[in-house]
């Protein structure tokens, strides 16, 4: 028997009303300065690795990917705690439970879940971008 569900949201729109409606335009921009902090860090890793290894793999269409499957994996990884501060801070917008900065959210993760909760998850996220590679090998 399939039992009907209550959204709380049905469109991005609702979303966008509530968020502006509870937090204000502040609200709406909630971890985008960690956002842009993570995006350089990450890129930048990824880059500088990938010239430092690229150097040491021969023309190999095979390692060349498995040398950018490794890099993206140590990006991801080295970025992982950015990206779950950001993630988490905008999740908080519009909603009770809000963090007053990035500060507040490191602690609240500590916290709860120790130096190690800033890497939950961080498997799955690694999984999904690296199909991302092919680009760097192609």
């Amino acid at each position: 028997m399939i039992t009907s569900v209550k959204h709380k949201y049905y469109n991005p729109i609702q979303v966008h009303n509530q968020v502006k409606r509870v937090d204000g335009i502040k609200g709406l921009f909630s971890g985008y300065a960690l956002s842009f902090a993570g995006i350089f860090v990450y890129r930048f890793s990824y880059f500088v690795l990938y010239d430092i290894f690229s150097k040491k793999v021969g023309d190999s269409f095979f390692m060349k990917f498995l040398m950018a499957m490794g890099v993206t994996m140590l990006s991801g990884f080295i970025t992982f705690p950015m990206d779950l501060v950001r993630k988490r801070m905008m999740a908080s917008s519009g909603t009770d439970k809000k963090y007053h900065g990035t500060g507040e959210c490191v602690q609240t993760i500590v916290r709860e879940n120790g130096v190690t909760g800033f890497w939950k998850g961080a498997g799955t996220n690694i999984l999904r971008g690296i199909m991302g590679s092919l680009a760097l090998v192609m």
